[in-house]
């Protein structure tokens, strides 16, 4: 059952063979990781720079009150 779905299946997508079929959906599964790990590192460079800032006020806060 599951052999003659996975040829159906390869055929109604457009794929010649079940090993490109495999192949396309391996690079589709890396592409969806790709991009949210993009996501991810976009969102932690705002974190950083949110980080940064706040340090770089404490510092002159410590700065001020020292003097």
């Amino acid at each position: 059952i599951i052999p003659n779905f996975i040829n159906v299946f390869t055929s109604l997508i457009g794929f010649q063979t079940r090993s490109n079929l495999v192949i396309g959906i391996i690079l589709v599964i890396v592409l969806i990781i790709t991009l949210l790990l993009t996501l991810i590192i976009s969102e932690q460079k705002q974190r950083i720079i949110l980080l940064m800032q706040e340090v770089s006020l404490l510092k002159n806060k410590i700065k001020d009150l020292r003097k």
